[in-house]
């Protein structure tokens, strides 16, 4: 908000006075690219790779690199291979699982590949919906109807507003398993799928 822009002025003015005097906080530099991304993404750049040199350990600062080498510079690649860098630092944070596999998307990684990260670190990724809803929607890129069905029926899912990804999900799993099962002559079956492609689970949070 703009009502915060004078502090953000000077925010930056004390994180370099401070590095003046410890050039080696790699805390400092890390702070001071986070205030400066938004004006200024190629000197906050910098400063995050200062951080990363001082301490390659911190997790969030390869994520930040991530996702600015990914929007700013354009470099998908580099942007991945910071964001693997996040994981190995921090496996415990579903956030990065998920903004990879979005790049990975994005890059145009085959679907398999990308599942298979996900499965992976199952229990990870079951802590947010949006990662929870990245993998459902593999299932259904690789044919497997049932295991996204299956996910997508035990799990609440908190839309939202105006959000309806899951239910697209839905809908596009039963179509899909119900146009297999014609295929294979089971139309009773196909039927019902193509019936249960027009409800609105609760769990999904999403209305007619």
């Amino acid at each position: 908000p703009d009502y915060c822009f004078p502090f953000r002025l000077e925010s930056p003015f004390v994180l370099r006075r401070a590095l003046q005097v410890h050039p080696d906080d790699a805390r400092a530099h890390y702070y001071l690219g986070d205030l400066l991304y938004d004006r200024q993404p190629q000197e906050a750049i910098r400063q995050w790779e200062a951080s990363r040199a001082l301490d390659a350990s911190f997790a969030t600062v390869h994520r930040n690199l991530g996702w600015a080498y990914a929007r700013t510079e354009h470099n998908l690649p580099k942007a991945m291979a910071s964001y693997e860098k996040a994981i190995s630092c921090d496996s415990a944070d579903a956030r990065l699982f998920y903004e990879l596999d979005l790049l990975s998307e994005e890059a145009g990684i085959p679907a398999k590949t990308r599942l298979a990260r996900l499965e992976s670190h199952q229990q990870v990724i079951s802590e947010r919906d949006d990662a929870v809803y990245q993998e459902v929607s593999l299932y259904v890129q690789v044919g497997q109807y049932d295991k996204a069905l299956e996910t997508l029926g035990r799990r609440h899912f908190h839309a939202a507003e105006g959000a309806g990804e899951a239910h697209t999900v839905y809908v596009n799993a039963y179509l899909l398993r119900g146009q297999q099962r014609l295929g294979n002559q089971r139309a009773r079956e196909a039927l019902e799928d193509f019936k249960a492609a027009l409800e609105y689970p609760a769990n999904l949070e999403v209305g007619k």
